[in-house]
């Protein structure tokens, strides 16, 4: 009776073993998916998208989906990605960013440049209306950058 008991243990400690790994696999993956998220927008808004998508394609795990949308002066990409096969699980991931000046914006395949006065206009003194520090809330000072964790 000591041998069945010992062995439903082990195949339960296996089990849980395995849910583990793959818990880990898919927190590494939804790390990776942020990465390349902020990566792709943060060189989408410096007028990169290109590069962008070829370092985001470094960055997400294999197989991942990788889209940038740009509209406006706002870019927003997301990155998602299935990186077990042990769990049906997805990750995702998105960035969102506002276009600096000089860069281009791409709608509907046409290519524009955008232009300082393009937007609203700042408060005194360049500070946000919102927060009154110059950077948006959740933004990453310098990298006009947010996560969607940010928000």
């Amino acid at each position: 009776m000591v041998t069945v008991e010992a062995a439903i243990a082990l195949g339960g400690l296996v089990l849980v073993t395995v849910l583990a790994v793959a818990a880990v696999a898919l927190a590494a993956a939804s790390v990776r998916c942020t990465d390349a998220a902020r990566e792709l927008v943060r060189l989408a808004v410096r007028g990169e998208p290109d590069r962008g998508r070829e370092i985001a394609a470094r960055l997400a795990p294999a197989g991942a989906q990788i889209e940038l949308q740009i509209s406006g002066d706002e870019a927003v990409g997301r990155v998602a990605a299935a990186p077990s096969t042990l769990l049906p699980v997805r990750v995702a991931a998105s960035a969102v960013g506002v276009l600096e000046p000089g860069a281009l914006a791409v709608e509907a395949g046409a290519v524009a440049p955008v232009h300082p006065g393009d937007g609203p206009a700042p408060s005194a003194g360049g500070a946000s209306p919102t927060t009154g520090a110059g950077v948006p809330p959740g933004a990453a000072a310098g990298t006009g950058v947010r996560t969607a964790e940010d928000r």
